[in-house]
This record gives structure tokens, C-alpha cells and sequence, in this order.
């Protein structure tokens, strides 16, 4: 038991740890974005205002999907909980 709990430990170690590592190293992913940087906060920096955009989403149907998610996790954690 203690040998599968080592083992699953170190893959799910080396699932996270992957693409952080990829996503780290300067490669040739960066060459095809030429140009100069951070022209979009250029852009932006002369607005003036308090008021974030609107982009459509719905957060109550956000929040409400985000609780029936945990909701479930729950129910099946403990659905697949020995008796004891």
C-alpha cells in the first residue's frame, strides 16, 4: 500500500511539474512573437476609469456550476467511503 501511494505520488509530481517546467524554459515558442512587448498596456495605460468590461458571462450559472461540481465530489467521496 505504502509502495502504490509512493508511486502515485511521484506521477502526479511529474504531472504538474511538466508543464510548469516546459512553460519556463525560453525555447523557440517565443521566437515567433516578434515585435515589442507589452504594446496592449501601452495602449490601455491613457484610459481613465473604475469599471471593468463586460465579456457575457453569467456568474451566477458560474458559481451554481461550481457548487453542484463540489457538491458531487462530496457525494462521491463519500458514496466510495467504507463502512465503519
Amino acid at each position: 500500500m505504502a509502495r502504490r501511494r509512493l508511486v502515485a505520488s511521484v506521477i502526479a509530481a511529474a504531472l504538474i511539474g511538466a508543464p510548469s517546467a516546459l512553460a519556463a524554459s525560453p525555447g523557440t515558442a517565443l521566437d515567433g512573437y516578434g515585435g515589442e512587448a507589452g504594446g496592449t498596456q501601452g495602449g490601455l495605460a491613457g484610459q481613465q476609469g473604475g469599471v471593468l468590461p463586460f465579456t457575457g458571462v453569467q456568474l451566477g450559472l458560474v458559481t451554481l456550476g461550481g457548487i453542484a461540481l463540489i457538491g458531487s465530489g462530496v457525494a462521491l467521496r463519500r458514496s466510495t467511503r467504507p463502512d465503519r
